[in-house]
């Protein structure tokens, strides 16, 4: 019989400027930080630099719910 495991997946939450406003405990400890920590960042901060303006487009074109 096949054993499972259950593994907690890093989520953050961002507002309207993308700055990241909860992370659950994975994340935290994915980033080595508090949550009041994370808080300070923009979700951009946690993207390779060489990705980021793909990021950043993708997000103000299709990463909306709107």
């Amino acid at each position: 019989m096949a054993s499972s495991v259950c593994v907690e997946m890093p989520i953050f939450t961002t507002d309207a400027q993308n700055h990241l406003t909860t992370a659950n405990p994975a994340a935290c400890e994915l980033l080595s930080m508090q949550p009041e920590e994370v808080t300070e960042f923009n979700q951009l901060a946690l993207v390779h630099p060489g990705h980021r303006e793909v990021i950043a487009q993708w997000i103000e074109t299709e990463g909306t719910n709107e």
